[in-house]
């Protein structure tokens, strides 16, 4: 599970600075709270609290907060990526120091992650041009050596 927050954003993304009032209006009523839901209810432009030793649940941009996330199971970076406002993170990587506010820009199929295990689905389900060409000249070679084999066995069986 983990914390969502509803807030009522005046920019539009990328912004290179944002003023820590606007995200938090503590007297304009336009936060309205914070609930855990379920990773999938979680919908693009949505604003959410990651803690640390959590996942990022969808690809989206820091609002506020600093941390270092491990993007190891994407990136193959085996050093944690330091994170900021404005930085982008990747659903599905570890948040693991600091709290971060993110807002959601990409979730479900549309997600880095959800893209990557498409391209390798789709390449174990395809075969390159070159593999299909051995194929066919195996099966050649092969009903060539059943052939011969058979032909040897007849011959030794005649001469007997």
């Amino acid at each position: 599970m983990l914390a969502y927050h509803t807030y009522n954003f005046q920019f539009s993304l990328p912004v290179a600075h944002i003023k820590l009032k606007d995200i938090f209006p503590n007297t304009e009523g336009k936060y309205s709270g914070e609930k855990e839901i379920d990773a999938s209810l979680v919908q693009p432009g949505d604003a959410l609290k990651v803690l640390p030793g959590s996942k990022v649940p969808a690809d989206g941009v820091v609002i506020w907060g600093t941390s270092h996330v491990n993007e190891s199971m994407v990136t193959g970076e085996s050093v944690p990526i330091s994170k900021e406002v404005s930085s982008p993170v990747i659903g599905g990587t570890m948040n693991l120091h600091g709290v971060l506010h993110i807002q959601a820009t990409k979730v479900g199929s549309g997600t880095v992650l959800s893209q990557i295990i498409y391209l390798v689905e789709t390449a174990q389900m395809s075969k390159a041009p070159i593999q299909k060409f051995a194929d066919y000249v195996s099966t050649l070679l092969n009903s060539l050596a059943n052939k011969d084999c058979l032909l040897l066995c007849i011959g030794i069986m005649l001469n007997l």
